[in-house]
């Protein structure tokens, strides 16, 4: 909350957009999925008018997060696939494999556990070339990777 009465004071758009999306996205790890959707949704729409495409498919990513952890499937696995299309045209890798692990989650929750097997392997041979190409194990470590990696490793 700070963070945005900076950013607001010191009146630049960009990171004041920034700050939003980085707390709509900790609102979703803190478990404050549903009041987070709204906010996802509008921040998401900003961004793309903006034309900042790496930020609209976080949001895009944090959304399918949040409409996941509200059981509203059929809208998570859309906006999954939206940031999915996105991201690799942005040849945004690590984005990727998150989705690719989310919509695993998706599938599996509505009982598709062949397809979300796939999704899962996907998300882990995406960080596997990661990992490849910075010749460091640590990447594997991120709290954003770790989870994936993890659940792929079953």
């Amino acid at each position: 909350e700070q963070a945005l009465q900076l950013a607001t004071k010191g009146k630049d758009p960009y990171l004041v957009l920034t700050t939003k999306i980085d707390l709509a996205r900790l609102a979703v790890k803190q478990g404050r999925s549903r009041e987070s959707i709204g906010t996802l949704t509008k921040l998401g729409k900003e961004a793309d008018s903006r034309g900042l495409k790496y930020f609209s498919a976080e949001c895009k990513l944090a959304l399918g997060e949040a409409l996941l952890n509200s059981k509203s499937y059929p809208q998570a696995q859309q906006a999954l696939e939206d940031v999915l299309r996105s991201t690799r045209d942005l040849g945004a890798r690590g984005l990727t494999a998150q989705a690719q692990y989310l919509l695993a989650s998706v599938l599996r929750a509505q009982g598709k556990s062949s397809e979300a097997s796939s999704h899962l392997a996907e998300a882990r041979s995406i960080l596997d070339e990661i990992q490849k190409e910075t010749r460091n194990d640590q990447v594997l470590k991120r709290s954003d990777f770790s989870p994936i990696y993890t659940a792929s490793a079953h």
